[in-house]
């Protein structure tokens, strides 16, 4: 089950959830058994239990060059909170909205033509009141259930730029991910751009 909402409901919103349409291959390399975790994160505070805690050390990997038709913006199946940009989007979408970015390599690493990774490095709270939360038996971080019906949770504070995620994370079992979020303004302009491969849902106001 999902929320439909207007178009008055998501011009209205001053910040959005990006929500990927397109979920595009498997990040590399060894897919069948997780070595791209590995190969592309810090592992010394992950939670093999819940998730939690991965932070990026190394660029992704790609089997080779996204197909991207008509598309300009995707994820990769498991990594929920990062999304990958054709450079065109790139520089007429989010570099002049303050978005950095890294390479992508393919499983030979050597760097992608076609395809680079977003970089959001600002945080910010969101208000956790009533949000289902489970706590992780060996590690003791909580998690809470991902929202599938109505708007994003409230953000506790006003975000700085114009592309942040969540401190928290969601999630269930041992899949975990912080929620993406952009601006009004980011989002005009991937409307404006008629980038493919996402949707956005208002976040709640306080």
């Amino acid at each position: 089950m999902s929320t439909k909402f207007s178009k008055q409901e998501l011009a209205s919103a001053k910040w959005l959830e990006l929500m990927a349409n397109w979920h595009h291959g498997y990040p590399q390399p060894d897919e069948d058994v997780f070595g791209y975790l590995e190969g592309t994160y810090d592992l010394s505070e992950y939670c093999r239990e819940c998730g939690t805690g991965l932070k990026q050390r190394a660029p992704f990997q790609m089997k080779g060059e996204p197909k991207w038709g008509r598309n300009g913006i995707l994820q990769l199946n498991w990594t929920f909170d990062e999304y990958f940009v054709t450079p065109e989007v790139l520089v007429t979408v989010f570099e002049p909205h303050g978005v950095g970015y890294k390479e992508v390599l393919n499983t030979r690493e050597t760097e992608l033509k076609s395809v680079v990774q977003l970089v959001v490095e600002r945080e910010i709270n969101i208000v956790t009141e009533g949000l289902p939360a489970e706590t992780c038996a060996r590690c003791g971080r909580v998690k809470y259930l991902p929202v599938t019906r109505g708007p994003s949770p409230a953000l506790a504070g006003e975000p700085a730029g114009h592309m942040v995620k969540t401190r928290e994370y969601f999630g269930s079992g041992g899949s975990a991910h912080k929620g993406v979020l952009i601006s009004q303004d980011l989002a005009n302009a991937l409307a404006s751009e008629n980038v493919r491969g996402a949707s956005v849902r208002p976040v709640a106001e306080q």
